[in-house]
């Protein structure tokens, strides 16, 4: 009773004020919080959870400082003095998270789980760290179990679409786009996404187009949304609008390698090699270490009669790995049978696009030879086998139609 009496009066007001702050009532600073709720954690006023709230709240605070380290110690601090609050360990699940440390983020999910099986959220963000660790079938599971708790979510059904894209379903992850769209129709990310999986993996390029063209209403800035379109419209052969779509996103982001290296070969194709060389050539300097923006200098550099510059360029680029060879083919050191022999590898997935880029630029290099009917060969080849979202697929349509040859 002596002690309950020493915190009458102002004290027990000051304490009140603290904790009130501490809970973040009266929208106070983070500053402020922290401040607030060291005071709670100091004071020798033991009220049951008090202590451990503050730590959670303070930790919190911490976290939105970008102080993960600290945040951290005070979840921890928080479990300490109360082992069964879920969200003491889902907020150290997620700074853990933060942190890149999956594996303890996860171990802290599942405990905050087994106290609030209800608890959408820790499932959600369990399936990223999931996704993150690269088991994606453990990702979808988590992010269904989300959607059960919270089927009006439209970020879950996003996610799950990601992961679904990741694992190459892409008619569920079109699905759950189309959920995410009909949830929230100013989902400008979901639009994209899907605009994504119509274009690379389902081959639907109007729908892509669709797609990415709500994305530039929703994201006017948004300049891979303007590349994708760009991209989609190179693969149609739709040059001049191709052309517009990558000079919008090289406006919005001058440095975007891939958009000067799109829009040089939309240069290309419709006839002006001059600027298509300019455009390759700038990607190139961006992105030094791109063997395929060298190669391209070099295949539009001959055909503007420049010299090569190949032989200079090799010093920034990895010659150990794909698509070395065919750099090896353009100069002089690897023969086309040989270049298609190194395509094999153990993956059919990836074995499936090299065998497409050798033929394509077996191809370039048989038609700087002069033998065009190899070229056109080759060509074709490319152009019936390469995946879908490969631009050598329409890069070799292209040139089958410069050379008069059956696309």
């Amino acid at each position: 009773m002596a002690a309950a009496a020493l915190l009458t009066g102002p004290a027990l007001a000051q304490m009140s004020a603290d904790y009130d702050r501490c809970l973040g009532k009266g929208n106070p600073s983070i500053e402020q919080l922290i401040r607030s709720c060291t005071a709670v954690i100091r004071s020798k006023r033991k009220v049951e959870n008090t202590h451990s709230t503050a730590y959670n709240h303070r930790g919190s605070a911490y976290q939105a400082k970008g102080d993960l380290g600290r945040a951290i110690a005070d979840y921890g601090n928080a479990i300490r003095l109360d082992h069964k609050n879920a969200d003491s360990y889902y907020n150290r699940a997620n700074a853990y998270e933060g942190k890149g440390d999956y594996d303890r983020a996860i171990a802290d999910y599942n405990r905050a789980i087994r106290l609030d099986p209800k608890l959408s959220l820790a499932y959600y963000f369990r399936g990223l760290a999931w996704r993150e660790k690269g088991d994606l079938d453990r990702a979808i599971a988590d992010y269904s179990e989300t959607i059960r708790l919270d089927p009006k979510n439209a970020s879950y059904y996003y996610h799950r679409g990601n992961a679904y894209h990741s694992k190459g379903d892409f008619d569920r992850a079109v699905a759950d786009y189309d959920e995410a769209i009909r949830l929230e129709p100013k989902f400008a990310i979901a639009f994209f996404n899907r605009g994504l999986a119509w274009q690379d993996d389902k081959g639907d390029l109007e729908r892509a187009i669709a797609d990415f063209t709500e994305t530039i209403r929703l994201e006017p800035k948004f300049a891979f949304a303007y590349n994708n379109r760009g991209v989609a419209n190179l693969f149609k052969g739709d040059y001049e609008r191709a052309i517009a779509d990558f000079t919008e996103a090289i406006r919005l982001d001058p440095k975007y390698a891939f958009a000067h290296r799109g829009r040089g070969l939309a240069y290309l194709y419709s006839g002006a090699p001059a600027k298509a060389l300019a455009d390759i050539e700038q990607a190139s300097a961006l992105d030094e270490k791109d063997a395929y923006s060298a190669l391209w200098v070099d295949i539009v550099a001959e055909r503007n009669s420049v010299p090569s510059r190949l032989s200079q360029a090799i010093s920034k680029i990895d010659m150990t790995a794909w698509p070395a060879p065919l750099i090896r083919l353009f100069l002089g050191q690897m023969t086309q049978a040989a270049v298609l022999a190194a395509a094999t590898d153990a993956d059919p997935v990836k074995m499936k696009g090299q065998i497409c880029e050798a033929n394509f630029y077996s191809g370039e290099f048989a038609l700087r030879q002069g033998t065009k009917t190899e070229a056109a060969r080759l060509f074709r080849r490319a152009a019936n086998d390469c995946p879908i979202n490969f631009d050598e697929r329409s890069n070799a349509d292209a040139e089958l139609k410069a050379l008069g040859a059956t696309p």
